[in-house]
């Protein structure tokens, strides 16, 4: 459909001083390189554009440079590098060469004696998509020429591996975490310089079984290996691919002395609703205490005033009277609020700074560096 334009539209475009549309700026830079090629002698470059009918600019190349890649068209040749194909294993390439594959055979992560299918196991079966084979290699130049290559998890620039059997984070060497190593097991991995997972709408991290499986019993849904899936498993957020233990300088409790504390890397994270209510809670035993604080200020100032009234013949009577009334008041508005102070803080400890607590405030399943 063609939209006819207004008085308005032609004058913006005979404007000198608007800015360039995009499509502008791409059609002068390909006008400026073709010109630039016909200068050097170069054949092949008849390319020309379509400005469209109604004057609107629409760049359309017409012939690019042979083997030039311009437009995404094909590359006349890419570097020369033989991936090592094992007998059970299609490999699917890209065309002319390109350094992109599709991988279907058995868990491999370097060479053709690793893995469980370097084993000899039949329940290994893999895809593997492999981008820039060994693109770091030689300080980013990647591999020589004609060079032969194995998988490499850390010298490939990306890759998704997804295995029916095989050692994830031992293949991808990433830190271990908290959870203890139950053996090989179906996997998903990803690496690239830079993983992006985006939802419009929401994205979830989800670990256990399925909510209405079928065909499971009672016990509902298995792993891959028909063994029992535990109720919450971890999730770790590892920054920086370390969980070693670090050390920090504190000051020893009533000292000056420095003292050397080792503090977990990898954390818990806090509950935040948990945390709110405990904080809450914290604040309604300091507002206790400081009320019993108050009360003893009240009650011992009057003490305090009552003795420095000296009275010829009445200040003893009169002292033991005011003693005991201030005793009595400080004992029933001081120290019994006291004791309840102290169980609520009792409580107050075990209900959310224990692990066994009904409010926990750290996680028990989702830890972070």
């Amino acid at each position: 459909m063609k939209v006819k334009k207004t008085n308005m539209h032609r004058k913006n475009d005979k404007d000198p001083n608007r800015s360039k549309t995009v499509l502008e700026q791409q059609a002068e830079l390909l006008a400026k390189a073709q010109a630039e090629a016909r200068a050097m002698g170069a054949d092949g470059y008849g390319s020309t554009y379509d400005f469209g009918d109604s004057g609107d600019v629409n760049p359309t190349l017409k012939t690019v440079p042979p083997g030039g890649g311009v437009m995404n068209t094909s590359v006349e040749e890419y570097p020369k590098v033989k991936f090592f194909k094992t007998d059970n294993a299609k490999v699917i390439q890209g065309k002319k060469g390109a350094n992109c594959y599709i991988v279907l055979g058995g868990d491999r992560p370097s060479h053709d004696k690793s893995g469980y299918s370097g084993k000899g196991s039949n329940r290994a079966n893999t895809i593997d998509m492999v981008v820039g084979r060994m693109a770091s290699a030689r300080k980013g130049k990647g591999p020589q020429d004609d060079a032969t290559v194995h998988n490499s998890f850390s010298a490939d620039a990306a890759r998704i591996y997804m295995s029916q059997m095989t050692d994830i984070d031992k293949n991808f060497g990433l830190a271990e975490g908290n959870w203890e190593y139950l053996g090989p097991r179906s996997a998903i991995g990803m690496k690239a310089d830079q993983v992006r997972i985006v939802g419009r709408e929401s994205v979830k991290i989800v670990t256990g079984k399925c909510i209405g499986c079928e065909g499971y019993g009672w016990r509902g849904e298995t792993n891959s290996f028909g063994g029992k899936i535990p109720p919450a498993g971890p999730i770790e957020l590892i920054a920086g691919n370390n969980t070693s233990d670090r050390w920090i300088i504190n000051m020893a409790p009533g000292t000056l002395l420095p003292k050397i504390e080792f503090v977990d890397r990898l954390q818990p994270l806090a509950m935040g609703k948990n945390l709110r209510d405990a904080l809450a809670d914290l604040w309604s035993i300091i507002g206790s205490i400081w009320q019993c604080l108050h009360t003893f200020l009240l009650t011992q100032s009057i003490t305090n005033t009552a003795t420095t009234i000296t009275t010829w013949g009445f200040d003893a009577p009169s002292h033991a009277t005011i003693g005991s009334l201030m005793t009595m008041l400080q004992s029933i508005f001081v120290a019994n609020p006291q004791y309840h102070n102290r169980t609520n803080g009792t409580m107050w400890e075990q209900n959310y700074l224990k692990p066994t607590g009904n409010k926990y405030i750290c996680s028990r399943n989702v830890r972070t560096t």
